[in-house]
């Protein structure tokens, strides 16, 4: 696993895949994987109902020092990952 230092913001990454911290621009992402009746209460929360709330939850839960968003590397080099 290399680890990379982009302004202040700090990557892992390895063959496959690429740890940084979430973004605003996440976002839309997170709610279209978080909407998901299946996965929420697996994980303990209901399905987010918006986008707003997607972004609510990275600004107020998801930006904690050790809470990573996951992006395949070849996502991540195409500029893709969110």
């Amino acid at each position: 696993m290399r680890l990379h230092l982009y302004g202040r913001m700090i990557i892992y990454e390895n063959k496959r895949l690429v740890l940084r911290k979430w973004t605003e621009a996440d976002a839309e992402s997170l709610y279209e994987y978080a909407k998901d009746s299946e996965v929420g209460p697996i994980a303990g929360w209901p399905p987010h109902k918006s986008v707003e709330e997607s972004l609510d939850v990275i600004r107020n839960v998801f930006n904690g020092p050790e809470c990573y968003a996951i992006c395949e590397k070849r996502e991540w080099e195409s500029n893709r990952c969110h």
